[in-house]
Formats: C-alpha cells, sequence, structure tokens
C-alpha cells in the first residue's frame, strides 16, 4: 500500500476513454489537496488500484469493458457491492455519460455517494463531488438533480410513518412487482398506489427516483434501507446516531450551500 500525506484527499481513476482521464487529471489539479494516486481503463484494473492505494474516492465509468483484450461488459453492479465491503473507507463516485433509473437504483443500494453525468457541467463540479463525497456527503449531477428533482424552496415536506414504509420498500427493490410490495406492507395495492400519489405531491416529483433522491435530500428517508442488509456500510450507517444537525448535513447532496 502507497503511503500518502493525510493532508491530501487521494483518489483512483478508473475509464476507458484516455481524453476523459486526461481531462480529470486537468481539473483537479488546480486544486493541491487533491491527489490522483492510480488510474486505469477496464474492469480488472478496479481491485489491484483500490487495494493498493486504498483510495479516499474512487472516480468509476460504468461503461467500461471488463479487460483490455476481452468484448465482455464491466459488472459494475456487483463490482460496486464488492467494493463496499472490502473497502469499506474508499467512497464511490459515478462517472457516466447515461442517466438510467435503474442505474442509479443500483449504484444507491451498493454505497455510491456521488454520480456525476459526462457533460458540460463536469469539469466545473468534480472538485465540488470529491469533496463533498469525502466528507461523507452525497453529490449528485444538475443534470441529474433537475432531471428526478423538483423540490420546493419552502418548508420541508413531512410524510407520514406509513409513507415513509411504503417509500422505504419501494427504494429497498424498486423492480418488485408492486402487488409483491404492497403485500409484504399488509396492504393493498390500491392503497400503496395512493400512498405514493401522496409520497409524489408532498415531494414534488413525479417518478420514484426523484422521490428517493428528495427523501433523502430531506433526512426523511434512512440510508441504510438504500444499502443490502448485512454490508459493512450499511453497519457503519446504523451505528451510534448522528446529533441532528450533523446528521442532516451528512446527507447533503451538494458540497455548497444552497
Amino acid at each position: 500500500m502507497d503511503a500518502h500525506p493525510a493532508a491530501y484527499i487521494t483518489v483512483v481513476v478508473v475509464d476507458d476513454h484516455a481524453l476523459i482521464r486526461q481531462g480529470i487529471r486537468h481539473v483537479l489539479s488546480g486544486h493541491p489537496d487533491i491527489q490522483i494516486v492510480g488510474e486505469g481503463a477496464s474492469g480488472i484494473d478496479v481491485f489491484p488500484l483500490v487495494d493498493r492505494h486504498r483510495p479516499n474516492v474512487l472516480l468509476l465509468d460504468v461503461g467500461l469493458p471488463q479487460s483490455p483484450q476481452s468484448q465482455a461488459r464491466f459488472a459494475v453492479v456487483p463490482t460496486l457491492h464488492r467494493l463496499a465491503e472490502a473497502q469499506p473507507q474508499t467512497r464511490v463516485i459515478i462517472v457516466s455519460q447515461y442517466c438510467l433509473e435503474s442505474l442509479v437504483y443500483a449504484a444507491l443500494e451498493a454505497g455510491v455517494r456521488g454520480y456525476i453525468l459526462k457533460d458540460d457541467l463536469m469539469t466545473e463540479r468534480l472538485h465540488e463531488a470529491v469533496y463533498a463525497v469525502h466528507r461523507g456527503r452525497f453529490f449528485f449531477s444538475q443534470a441529474l438533480e433537475e432531471r428526478a428533482l423538483a423540490l420546493s424552496s419552502q418548508e420541508a415536506p413531512q410524510l407520514s410513518a406509513k409513507q415513509r414504509e411504503v417509500l422505504s420498500a419501494l427504494a429497498a427493490n424498486p423492480e418488485a412487482d408492486r402487488t409483491t410490495v404492497a403485500a409484504s406492507l399488509g396492504i393493498s395495492q390500491h392503497t400503496l398506489n395512493h400512498h405514493l400519489r401522496m409520497i409524489y405531491k408532498t415531494l414534488g416529483v413525479s417518478n420514484l427516483l426523484g422521490a428517493v433522491l428528495a427523501a433523502l435530500e430531506h433526512n426523511l428517508l434512512p440510508l441504510p434501507s438504500l444499502l443490502r442488509p448485512g454490508s459493512s456500510e450499511a453497519q457503519q450507517a446504523s451505528g451510534p446516531p448522528l446529533p441532528a444537525k450533523k446528521a442532516l448535513e451528512s446527507r447533503r447532496f451538494r458540497h455548497r450551500k444552497r
């Protein structure tokens, strides 16, 4: 394992496009307290780099080949789960050109703290994402927030205990049949759909992804509900409660203040 001064935020970058890696190096070079300690270009590079450098932050593309010689695609979701268990000190930021709801769900479930789209704003906000995630916060691309969230600028919304239970169950298994989810909660599908409509209305969103992100933003949905039971990060997240202000700040998506 390589040693680096504690004052640095160490970063490993894995992306199969050399120009993207070069761009990331250029952007982060303007922040002397952020140091890129390793780079890779395929899925097989992830664990050797993380094991060697134990970085604070991993910037990971999801569209990688598994290896330079293989046409097989990188198994990103299983890798994220393995990373959360084997290297919980490394916080992951997804860097992707894809904005797919199922991929965002899977990343959240695996403990990912940030998701940035490869757009024109990435270079402006990449350092913000590294700082925020390193401090234990969430960070999502502005484009993703604008697509998924319609948060009110008024006082924080409130959900009933049953609404939080419904949203938590759906967030934990978004691909499940609604009838199955309703049965697990001891309610009818009609009642579940009614709760979901009220949740959307209260949070000012139009879909489940927006509801999950809005609930996290307002500290209405506990992070452990999005993690696999028994994972190291779930155990860490369900540890001693933080003071209310600190707990709220730890779940902020953005580094900068609103």
